[in-house]
């Protein structure tokens, strides 16, 4: 490629260093592969500018060379590894040494296991006492691009294949559903604070809420299944969620 080994200075060069190695990925996928590999692990930042992954990916179905093939595979497996070691950050999961008896306190004390079925006067019949503890939880440091959609209509998860929804967030949002409360404010059992909705709500895409009225369709203290696209209730309490 021309290139020193070196490790790039900084982000420009480096993205520079990947679109030259990226030149190389239809007719010499070995030799990208080696290339790719010398700038060692890549930046979430330039993986998102270059589109490698992707590049790498669609060569790597395309070439009809084998060993291009099983080097760019490796590389592949090699970012996916890197990417998880990167998801987890040093905090200290929510949940983590929350014994069972400060998270009932804590269920009682926000009187969960008083919460209505959503759209009902009823309380929640999915109420567990004693309650389940809730797993410890590890942050997503990293934010991924949205993910493309398969002929069918469904988002792919290259590595959560399983998992194929057919709605984005901003579609569930715009059609009313959780009765327009899915972002009001609550207090949280797993982490002993208090949220409040429209704060909560200033971390996601505006446009996600463009021609909604917050306080009815998104923030809402109260469930209305008349907001809803199909004017049905549905779905559980969030007591039941902290309980089970």
């Amino acid at each position: 490629m021309g290139a020193d080994s070196k490790r790039p200075r900084d982000e420009a060069e480096l993205c520079q260093r990947v679109r030259e190695a990226a030149e190389l990925l239809n007719r010499a996928p070995g030799d990208a592969a080696a290339e790719l590999r010398k700038l060692g692990p890549l930046p979430t930042e330039v993986l998102r500018e270059t589109q490698i992954g992707k590049l790498v990916n669609q060569a790597a179905k395309v070439t009809n060379e084998a060993s291009g093939k099983g080097a760019l595979q490796e590389l592949l497996d090699e970012w996916k590894q890197e990417y998880r070691k990167a998801r987890r950050i040093d905090e200290k999961p929510e949940a983590e040494g929350l014994s069972l008896e400060v998270y009932k306190k804590r269920l009682t004390d926000q009187q969960k296991y008083y919460d209505r079925k959503p759209g009902t006067r009823s309380v929640d019949n999915c109420l567990q006492d004693p309650p389940t503890l809730p797993p410890a939880v590890i942050i997503n440091a990293v934010k991924a691009p949205v993910p493309a959609r398969t002929k069918d209509g469904h988002f792919n998860f290259p590595d959560f294949p399983s998992f194929q929804p057919n709605l984005s967030p901003k579609q569930v949002l715009q059609m009313g559903s959780f009765g327009g409360t899915y972002f009001r404010s609550i207090s949280s059992a797993v982490t002993g604070k208090r949220y409040e909705g429209k704060e909560v709500i200033k971390e996601f895409p505006q446009d996600w809420f463009d021609g909604l009225v917050i306080e009815d369709l998104v923030t809402s203290p109260d469930y209305r299944k008349t907001v809803n696209k199909y004017g049905v209730a549905c779905g559980g309490s969030l007591g039941m969620w902290e309980t089970s």
